[in-house]
């Protein structure tokens, strides 16, 4: 198993580019510095043992990997070269607005498309041509992924994601080696391939498998047809068949070509997928305590534990602050500065929730605080705290008359 790393993967950079006016002559004055690109992955070259060929990668991490020591689930994503750009553009959105957890996200290339992706089949006009996709899932299950676990802090937690044969392959995966993986998103999957049979395998599998513990987002476009057809039978068969630790959605997307359906059923699958996990979706919790009690039982459910962390138990605070519950929220940014005594951000939102119940006095000791930690720290919120300290000192003063 050889690995070529190469330079940051250029290809997928955006760079900030000059205006067409000034490619000659001095840059305009409102330009400060020179521009740069902006890296979202690197490429490797992966050679694999098992099918005797190099292979591209593409893998994206988190922003701020490198700064934490924290663990990610892992998306492998079929066709990497054609949908690793708009892919790691979904999860870094999703992500951003609490949708999603923060993943890595590794793009696989093409070698022999049809041949890799395909199951056997019994057309001998595809004899050599196609039918690969044991090979290819012993070259994901034992080489590719072991290397990613041992070179990326992953955690046990695994989706991929396939279009066209793509999402047939990702299927077959599901129906072969299940262990693989947690997450299916099999978007407008080639399941008319070889008579459909994979299709007809599928009750056998399900009727095997009660334990199974799977998520299954599948999609169709405007196809129609075998490709239409032969995903309704699925979903059919899911429905009677699924145990009940099998979470599955199909969606039929009419307004969605074959082309452009892979942007949108990302976004949905992963959306659906990590549903749970939305903050804003209880509004039975008030405490720590019950937001911790909550994601001990999503980690059984996804298989690995799901860390109650600083942004979280802000974001919590601020939900019940919403709803207008202030003593709970003042309770919950409490003990958030208690476990994170040096983290400015968590001050200041202790104060705004002091605040906003009409203790000032409070609120300014809060802001105060979070002042001082930003400054030590230079830590970004230091200037909005800072006002903040400012606009409620300036309150007080007004309060307490001449």
């Amino acid at each position: 198993m050889r690995i070529r790393m190469f330079a940051a993967f250029a290809a997928a950079a955006l760079v900030v580019a000059a205006p067409m006016g000034a490619q000659s002559g001095s840059p305009p004055s409102s330009v400060t510095t020179p521009s740069l690109p902006v890296i979202i992955g690197e490429r490797t070259t992966f050679r694999s043992t098992v099918l005797g060929a190099e292979y591209p990668i593409v893998i994206y991490r988190p922003g701020g990997y490198e700064r934490t020591t924290e663990r990610y689930p892992l998306l492998v994503l079929l066709d990497g070269d054609g949908h690793f750009h708009h892919a790691t553009g979904v999860v870094d959105f999703l992500v951003a607005n609490q949708r999603i957890p923060p993943m890595i996200v590794v793009g696989v290339g093409n070698r022999n498309r049809t041949r890799d992706l395909t199951p056997p089949t019994d057309d001998p006009q595809m004899r050599g041509r196609a039918g690969g996709a044991d090979q290819f899932l012993r070259f994901l299950g034992d080489e590719l992924i072991p290397y990613i676990d041992q070179t990326n802090r992953t955690l046990d937690y695994r989706i991929l994601v396939g279009h066209s044969f793509g999402g047939l392959f990702a299927l077959h995966a599901l129906t072969t080696r299940p262990e693989v993986f947690d997450g299916y998103i099999a978007i407008s999957p080639s399941t008319w391939w070889n008579q459909q049979s994979l299709v007809a395998g599928l009750p056998a599998f399900l009727t095997k498998h009660r334990d199974l513990r799977a998520s299954i987002f599948m999609t169709t476009g405007n196809e129609g047809g075998d490709m239409l057809t032969s995903a309704q039978r699925i979903a059919d068969i899911l429905k009677r068949d699924a145990p009940p630790t099998v979470q599955w959605e199909f969606h039929h997307m009419p307004a969605e070509s074959h082309g452009s359906i892979p942007h949108r059923s990302l976004y949905d699958g992963l959306e659906a997928m990590f549903a749970d996990l939305r903050l804003e979706l209880d509004t039975t919790a008030r405490t720590v305590t019950d937001l911790e009690r909550r994601y001990q039982t999503l980690s059984e459910k996804y298989g690995y534990t799901i860390p109650v962390t600083e942004p979280m138990i802000n974001r919590f605070g601020y939900l019940l602050l919403g709803r207008r519950l202030h003593a709970e929220a003042i309770a919950v940014f409490t003990v958030n500065t208690e476990r994170y005594p040096q983290s400015a951000n968590t001050f200041d939102s202790l104060g705004d929730a002091y605040e906003a119940s009409g203790d000032l006095q409070r609120a300014r000791t809060s802001f105060a605080r979070a002042v001082e930690l930003a400054r030590r720290n230079n830590d970004p919120v230091h200037d909005v705290s800072a006002e903040k300290l400012s606009s409620v000192t300036a309150r007080l003063g007004t309060s307490a008359g001449p």
